[in-house]
């Protein structure tokens, strides 16, 4: 909850976000492309701070 329009206490840190259509498409690609066997793969599709994260979230679903 905000306080005033403030956010206390929210840590500069950064979360990497990956939509999971793409994580799913990119089980299906390790399955399909013999090159990608086994093999581990790191996904991204965004890199948001926690304040940018919680201010997505309000915007989305409001302050409630």
């Amino acid at each position: 909850m905000m306080l005033m329009g403030v956010m206390p206490g929210l840590p500069k840190m950064w979360f990497p976000i990956v939509d999971v259509r793409d994580v799913a498409q990119a089980h299906l690609n390790a399955i399909k492309v013999l090159e990608a066997a086994n093999k581990r793969f790191a996904l991204c599709g965004d890199t948001y701070t926690f304040k940018e994260l919680c201010e997505k979230i309000i915007e989305k679903y409001g302050d409630k």
